[in-house]
Order: structure tokens, then C-alpha cells, then sequence
């Protein structure tokens, strides 16, 4: 007999599969056996760390002599590739986005939320983003710096006076600049009033704001007029008179003038006195003078010494109270100290002013500048010629149109018509007061035709616009040269031409030239012919 005993394979046990996210440790431990060996480098009961990827795991366990084996599957799934973004440096108040990629969801420290805008603080922040996909996470970091705007300072308000320059100077930054046209440091005069200026400083990559006021008063405009002591008045005085500035104003004379405080200082003896104007924020002085003589000092003055006939000049009195004007002829009024004059011819007025019972004269000449008037008389010479006489009066340029076209400029012109007709000569004289015009019609009879045959020299149509149709008829067999003249006799055209048959016809262009009557002249050899075209713009 022969004993055979068959021992039970063990029932040995993997585990359950597992899924890990990359960089997680793994522990596998086989059961059901007495002792496991494990393929790929595993050791049971001992974790690590596994690649990523899908691995399948086999131990085998064993019992006294026999042994069976069992398998595990170990998934490792990559962790995502999470970006925070690039570092950033902005200035104080400006707000940033932290937005994490690479992962399905993000999860950031510090408060904050992906894609949502925050204001971060000053300083240097390191922040976390955590991104996830699917079980597996990963982080990155974006470094965030605020930088402090700079605290800019524009200086303290002002208020000056008009006339005065300002310099504007920033601080507490690196470089400056202003609005309203200034440059940081550089001095300007402003105009009066109250204006808001800004600057803008900047340090680096960040600037702030801020401002200051200048306010511009208005400087008063003093002056003084005095009077005399003479004339019947016990003491001189001088009084203060002021333009411009806030209109509530106090007045200081010099010691002179025993040190008066109001408008007017009285008591002055002979001398000069020195009165200082302020409104509180400025002040100007004048000066004042009383004199031993108590005239006053008229001066009188015109908007124009020179005018045309039917103008009128403005006449002007200073230097006294009252003011009488003589002559009356052609004045608006024969008082005040502003008058108007209207005069037909030259005359000289004379005003008398008088200041506390003194008075000065003075005059004044004004010249009248006559209209023109226009008017001629006509002499005919024959043959068309006219001779035209100046009859004007006061011209100083004279302007003709003989209705024909032609014109001159000279003040006695002799003209020559080349046609019968009716024509309305026009004459306008003119000056530097105005123009004058004179019409005259005349009747243009008996003017020499030199056609030798009509049948040889056609212009057709006749007027027209410029441009004609040429027919010369000759035995002549030259060629032959077309010429044009004005009325003043003047060619204004020459061209020649080649005659190859008895009748020739040529299209001629003369629309270039002005509208008027022109004598046309065919010359060929010993032959000559003439005839008229008008130019007319129909």
C-alpha cells in the first residue's frame, strides 16, 4: 500500500483593485496563505509608491508546500498640471483677477475666488491655488505685489494778485505733471479768477493725484486828478478815482498830503501826491499834481481828421469838468465832452473846457474828402473812333466800358468801333470815398467794311461761342496766315495754313477769347481780306 495525501491549495487573496492619484503610497498584502511573494518589486505588507498609469499586481501565497496565486489592478492617475498664472505687481487700488488652468475646478487660499476680481493689499502676497480633476489635485503659486501709490502733495492754495507769477511744484513722487498748460516748477502768470490745478505724480509704475486752488484777484486801477488852488479856490485837492478790483476800496495819500484816508485829499498847497488804491487783497497808486496854474489841461481828439463827404468823426474833450464846442454847424451838441460832427467841407472846431471856474481852449481841424462825380462827352472822329472827355469831378481812377466788350482805364480814352450799332458806354469814377457812374448810349454809323468779296472770306456761324467755320475762295494758290485783332488793334491770334484747292475750309477755336467783336485778316501773297466775328456766350 502507498499513502497519498493531497493537501488543499491555499485560497490566497490580492485585494481589492485600487485607484490612486499619482505620488500616493500603496500597501499590498496578500491573505489566505502563510507566507506571499509578490511579482514587480512588491513586498508585501511594505507600501510604495506607484508610476502612473494601470499595473496589474500578481502574489502568490504558500502553505506548507503548495501555493496559489491571486492578481490586484493598481490604476494611477496623473495629477493635473494646475497654473496659478504669472506673477503680478500692480499699484495700491487696482483690482486683480486670479484665474487657475489647467485642472477641471480651483480652490484658492487667502479668500479668494477663481476669475473674480478682489482688491489685494499692500505688499507682497504669495497665493495658492489648488486645481482638481476628477480624485486628483495640484497646486501651483502666483506671487502679487502692491505697491503703495505715491502720497503727492500740490502745495498749499494761493491767492495773488493779477499780474503776478506763480510757480506750481509737486512732491512726494518722482516726476509730475500738471493740467492747464503748466510745467511742474517752471513759473506762469495766470489770469485773474479762481481755477483748480492738478497734478499728477508718478513713482515708478504708479501715480496719484491731487490739487491746489490759485485764485487771481484783480488789481484796481488808480488814478487822480487834482485841483489847482488858484482860480478862486481857497486850497488845492486831489481826488482818487479807481477801476477794477472787488470795489470795496480804502485810500492811503502820502505824507504830503497829511496822511488822508479818503478819495478825495484837500488842503494840498503846490506839489506832487503819491494816493495808494486797495480792495483788501491789491493795490496801485497814482500820482496827483497841484500846480500853480490853474488852467486846466484840455486835449481834445477825433476818431478820424479825415472824412468823406456825409461821414461823421466823433470829437473828444478831456482834461476839464465842463466842455462848450464852436461852431455848432454840423455838430450833434455844443456840450459835453464827447460830440459828433458831421461836416461838408473843412472847418476847425474849438473847444473851451473849464475846471472850477478855469478854462483852456484848444482846436481841432477836420478835413472833408469829396464824393466823386462822374460825367464825359463823345466826339466822333468818323470812321467809328470815338473820343471820350472826362467831365468828372473829384476822381481819382477812371473804369470804361465802351458796350462792346472793350474797356480802358485811362481818364480820356479814344476808341475805335468796329461794327455799325447802338452802344451804352459805361464810365465809373471812383476815389477814396466811394465811386460815381455815368452812363451815354451812341450810335456807331458809317464804320469802313474792307471785305474785297464776301463771296472769298466766310466765318460761319456768325456770333457764336468761339467757335467758327473759316471758307477762303481764291485763284491764289499760297498758303495763307489767319490773323485776329482786338478792338484796340492788338493780335491776339496768328496761324498759317496750306491752301491745296481753290476753296479751302479750316475750323477755327477762339473760345478762349473774352466776348466781343474781333477783325479777322486772311493774307495770302499779295492778297488781303477782311471781316468781323463776335464772340458771344449764348
Amino acid at each position: 500500500q502507498v499513502v497519498v495525501t493531497v493537501n488543499a491549495l491555499p485560497i490566497v487573496n490580492a485585494g481589492v483593485d485600487q485607484t490612486v492619484c499619482e505620488g500616493t503610497s500603496v500597501t499590498l498584502s496578500g491573505s489566505g496563505a502563510t507566507s506571499y511573494t509578490w511579482d514587480n518589486g512588491v513586498t508585501d505588507g511594505i507600501s510604495f509608491t506607484p508610476a502612473a498609469g494601470t499595473l496589474t499586481y500578481t502574489v502568490t501565497g504558500t502553505t506548507g508546500s503548495c501555493s496559489n496565486t491571486d492578481q490586484i489592478v493598481i490604476t494611477v492617475n496623473a495629477l493635473p498640471v494646475v497654473s496659478a498664472g504669472a506673477d503680478q505687481s500692480v499699484c495700491e487700488g487696482t483690482s486683480v483677477i486670479l484665474s487657475g488652468s489647467g485642472a477641471t475646478s480651483y480652490t484658492w487660499d487667502n479668500g479668494i475666488t477663481d476669475g473674480v476680481s478682489f482688491i489685494p493689499a499692500i505688499g507682497t502676497i504669495t497665493y495658492t491655488v489648488t486645481g482638481t480633476t476628477g480624485l486628483c489635485s495640484n497646486t501651483d503659486q502666483v506671487v502679487v505685489t502692491v505697491n503703495a501709490l505715491p502720497i503727492v502733495n500740490a502745495g498749499v492754495d494761493q491767492t495773488v494778485c493779477e499780474g503776478t507769477s506763480v510757480t506750481l511744484s509737486g512732491s512726494g513722487a518722482t516726476s509730475y505733471t500738471w493740467d492747464n498748460g503748466v510745467t511742474d516748477g517752471v513759473s506762469f502768470t495766470p489770469a485773474a479768477g479762481t481755477l483748480t490745478y492738478t497734478v499728477t505724480g508718478t513713482t515708478g509704475s504708479c501715480s496719484n493725484t491731487d490739487q491746489v486752488i490759485v485764485t487771481v484777484n484783480a488789481v484796481p486801477v488808480a488814478s487822480a486828478s487834482s485841483v489847482n488852488a488858484t482860480c478862486g479856490l481857497s486850497d488845492g485837492s486831489a481826488t482818487a478815482s479807481v477801476t477794477g478790483g472787488t470795489g470795496i476800496y480804502t485810500y492811503q495819500w502820502d505824507a504830503a498830503a497829511a496822511n488822508q484816508t479818503t478819495a478825495t485829499a484837500i488842503n494840498l498847497g503846490l506839489g506832487s501826491y503819491i494816493v495808494t488804491v486797495s480792495d483788501g487783497n491789491c493795490s496801485s497808486t497814482a500820482i496827483a499834481t497841484v500846480s500853480e496854474n490853474g488852467a486846466p489841461t484840455v486835449t481834445v481828439s477825433a476818431s478820424s481828421n479825415v472824412v468823406c463827404e456825409g461821414q461823421t468823426t466823433q470829437l473828444t474833450a478831456t482834461g476839464a469838468d465842463t466842455y462848450t464846442w464852436t461852431p455848432a454847424t454840423y455838430l450833434s451838441a455844443t456840450t459835453g465832452s464827447v460830440v459828433d460832427a458831421t461836416p461838408v467841407s473843412d472847418i476847425t472846431y474849438t473847444v473851451q473846457g473849464t475846471t472850477g471856474g478855469c478854462s483852456a481852449v484848444q482846436t481841432i481841424s477836420i478835413t472833408v474828402n469829396p464824393l466823386p462825380v462822374a460825367g464825359f462827352s463823345t466826339v466822333d472822329n468818323g470812321s467809328g473812333n470815338i473820343s471820350f472827355t472826362d467831365l468828372s469831378q473829384n476822381g481819382t481812377s477812371w473804369t470804361w466800358n465802351f458796350g462792346d466788350g472793350g474797356t480802358d482805364n485811362v481818364q480820356n480814352p479814344n476808341y475805335t468801333y468796329l461794327a455799325d450799332g447802338t452802344y451804352i458806354v459805361t464810365q465809373v469814377v471812383q476815389n477814396l470815398c466811394g465811386s460815381d457812374t455815368s452812363t451815354q448810349t451812341i450810335i456807331i454809323l458809317n464804320v469802313p467794311n474792307t471785305i474785297l468779296n464776301t463771296s472769298q472770306l466766310e466765318i460761319y456761324p456768325n456770333p457764336s461761342n468761339g467757335h467758327f467755320n473759316l471758307k477762303y475762295t481764291s485763284v491764289n494758290s499760297n498758303d495763307f496766315v489767319v490773323k485776329v485783332f482786338s478792338v484796340h488793334g492788338e493780335v491776339v491770334f496768328t496761324k498759317e495754313y496750306t491752301k491745296n484747292s481753290p476753296s479751302v475750309t479750316i475750323p477755327v477755336d477762339f473760345a478762349k477769347f473774352a466776348k466781343g467783336v474781333y477783325q479777322i485778316k486772311v493774307i495770302s501773297g499779295s492778297e488781303e481780306m477782311d471781316t468781323r466775328m463776335v464772340i458771344d456766350r449764348y
